[in-house]
């Protein structure tokens, strides 16, 4: 995704903090599949308003040479393998 639009804007990026958002996403699956005492609004919350902000800021600064777009994604990503590590990995 973010090649996609680095190509739009004529830019090159490189970082490895799209890895950090997907270590989050990991974290809320893997928080909720667990079910392990209360799940607090926070769980939600603070992932959530993160990734609003990345989709804001990605269309109100185009060309801040950050891939928001790959926050997003990897924050998605890491939620799809959290949950697919859950759903494949328990002991029956």
């Amino acid at each position: 995704s973010q090649i996609y639009m680095d190509n739009i804007l004529k830019s090159s990026i490189a970082g490895a903090s799209s890895s950090i958002y997907g270590l989050m996403g990991i974290f809320v699956s893997m928080r909720i599949t667990h079910k392990i005492g209360e799940i607090k609004i926070q769980t939600f919350l603070i992932p959530l308003i993160c990734i609003i902000n990345e989709i804001i800021i990605s269309f109100y600064q185009p060309k801040d040479r950050i891939g928001h777009i790959a926050h997003v994604a990897g924050a998605l990503t890491g939620i799809l393998i959290g949950y697919l590590y859950e759903r494949f990995t328990k002991t029956k």
